[in-house]
C-alpha cells in the first residue's frame, strides 16, 4: 500500500512540474562507472590499498587504470571521474516532448607515497580543487629542476559570452622557456603569443560550477597582469604530468604565482 502511494505521488510530483515549468527532471541510479585515461571499471576498489603492506608493483597492477602518466620511484598519482547516477530531464515542447539524458560524474584522486623497499607508506585521497596544493607537495618531494624549454599541450577553455567568441579555444601548445610560456593556439584561427613570466600573477584550479569533471585533465586558471589574446585569466585543461611541470617551472621562475 505505501509503495502504491509512493508511486502515485512521484507520478503526480512527475506531471505537476511538467504542467507548471514545461519540464521535469528525474535521477535515476545506474551501475558503478569509473573511467580514469588507462581504461575503465565498474566501482573503484581501494580496500586492497594498506599501509606497510601493499607493494608497488600491486599498486601499478590494480590501479594501472587510473594512472596519470607522472612516472616516479616514491610517488604514485591516481586520477578518475565516476558516475552511479543519470538525470533525464523531459522538455514540453509546443509540438513534442524531448528527453535528454546526462550522466552526472565525480572526481576522484589519489596521492600514494612508497618507502624505500616500494611499500606503501602513505594514501591521500584528495579532490579536484586540491590538485595545486598536492602538486606543490609533489615537487618538493622530488625536487627535481625545470628544464627549458618544454613544450606540452593543453586545451584552452575560454568561458562563453559575445566577449569571448573569437577567444582562442580548443587544443594548443605551451612552450616552458626561461624568459616565459609561448602559447600556440589553433581555433578559430591559428596564432601564437607569449607571456612574459614576470606577467604571471597566480596559477589557482579552474573549475566553475556545474562543470563535469573530465579524466583527461584538471581545469587551471592562469592569471596574468596583462591582456593576452586569450585574456588576463587563460583557462587551461591540463594533464598531470604538465601540471607538474607548470609547477617545476613556476616554482623556479614566479614562485609567488603558486601562493
Amino acid at each position: 500500500m505505501r509503495i502504491a502511494i509512493a508511486v502515485t505521488a512521484v507520478a503526480l510530483l512527475f506531471v505537476g512540474c511538467i504542467f507548471l515549468t514545461g519540464c521535469a527532471v528525474v535521477p535515476r541510479r545506474v551501475p558503478p562507472r569509473s573511467v580514469g585515461t588507462g581504461g575503465a571499471v565498474g566501482e573503484a576498489d581501494l580496500s586492497f590499498l594498506r599501509i606497510g603492506v601493499t607493494t608497488k608493483a600491486t599498486v601499478h597492477e590494480r590501479l594501472g587504470w587510473a594512472d596519470t602518466g607522472y612516472v616516479s620511484e616514491r610517488l604514485f598519482l591516481a586520477r578518475w571521474v565516476s558516475s552511479s547516477l543519470r538525470v533525464d530531464t523531459y522538455i514540453v515542447g509546443p509540438s513534442a516532448a524531448e528527453k535528454v539524458t546526462e550522466e552526472v560524474w565525480k572526481d576522484g584522486n589519489l596521492l600514494i607515497e612508497f618507502d624505500a623497499n616500494g611499500i606503501v607508506k602513505s594514501v591521500r585521497p584528495f579532490r579536484d580543487f586540491d590538485w595545486l596544493r598536492q602538486v606543490v607537495y609533489v615537487v618538493a618531494q622530488e625536487d627535481r629542476r625545470s628544464e627549458n624549454p618544454i613544450r606540452r599541450q593543453v586545451t584552452l577553455e575560454p568561458d562563453s559570452g559575445p566577449e569571448t567568441e573569437r577567444a582562442p579555444r580548443g587544443p594548443a601548445v605551451v612552450t616552458l622557456e626561461y624568459s616565459g610560456l609561448r602559447i600556440e593556439c589553433f581555433a578559430p584561427r591559428p596564432r601564437d603569443f607569449f607571456v612574459s613570466k614576470d606577467h604571471i600573477k597566480r596559477l589557482e584550479y579552474g573549475g566553475r560550477p556545474g562543470d563535469q569533471p573530465s579524466a583527461s585533465g584538471v581545469p587551471f586558471l592562469l592569471k596574468l597582469s596583462t591582456d593576452t589574446p586569450a585574456g588576463k585569466e587563460i583557462r587551461i585543461l591540463v594533464d598531470i604530468p604538465t601540471l607538474v611541470l607548470l609547477v617545476q617551472y613556476l616554482r623556479d621562475s614566479q614562485p609567488a604565482s603558486l601562493r
